[in-house]
């Protein structure tokens, strides 16, 4: 089985959402102490969650690519 690689864009202004950042740092603590770490970044107005080679304590499972509107 293929390892999938992803990351997980989260839009968020911590200055101007400061709960829903807060929840987003609960979040992370809360699964680090669920034994689930990972890689995470800030940027340009996102946070990241690198599901990548650093996600450790779970899995990325592929199901398939979303299909395109016609």
């Amino acid at each position: 089985m293929k390892e999938v690689e992803v990351r997980l864009e989260i839009p968020i202004d911590p200055n101007k959402e400061p709960e829903r950042w807060e929840y987003l740092q609960q979040a992370e603590l809360l699964l680090s102490k669920a034994g689930v770490s990972f890689d995470t970044g800030f940027g340009g107005g996102v946070r990241d969650w690198e599901l990548d080679w650093s996600l450790h304590g779970a899995s990325i499972v592929f199901i398939k690519f979303k299909e395109e509107d016609k």
